[in-house]
């Protein structure tokens, strides 16, 4: 019953307005620590002068990491604000040549149920989770 309760207020929690649902496993074995940095740098280096740009001065996401025997490296999935969804295929193919061709950018839906799915995760099989404010390397202002 505790568990239930600890769900539906994770639920609840990571029910925000999301702009996208992203999903990458990394294509060889990856320690914990450098799959987070790795995310994180990932995203504060995305916007390079001249190239598109994916978010203004900074963006927010829950991530969550899940180390799984049947995957080769750490697996994620986050809930990404402040990027623009039109973007998304263009972001999925930069994520895949990051992070390998197991990964997946769509915009977010809330009925399609991503906050349900992550907070079943959490009490199962995350490895670790954060919140993380991503300022941009390159940013105007």
């Amino acid at each position: 019953m505790e568990n239930l309760k600890l769900t539906k207020a994770w639920v609840e929690f990571l029910g925000n307005d999301w702009s996208i649902w992203f999903s990458a496993t990394f294509r060889t074995p990856t320690p914990l620590p450098t799959a987070k940095k790795s995310f994180k740098h990932f995203f504060k280096y995305l916007n390079v002068p001249g190239k598109t740009k994916f978010y203004d001065r900074y963006m927010f996401c829950w991530v969550f990491f899940e180390k799984d025997q049947n995957r080769r490296g750490v697996h994620l999935h986050a809930l990404l604000q402040g990027i623009n969804p039109a973007l998304t295929s263009e972001l999925e193919e930069l994520t895949q040549r990051y992070f390998g061709k197991f990964s997946k950018v769509v915009p977010y839906v809330p009925l399609k149920g991503a906050n349900s799915y992550l907070a079943l995760k959490i009490n199962k099989t995350v490895e670790d989770y954060d919140f993380y404010k991503i300022n941009s390397k390159f940013r105007d202002g």
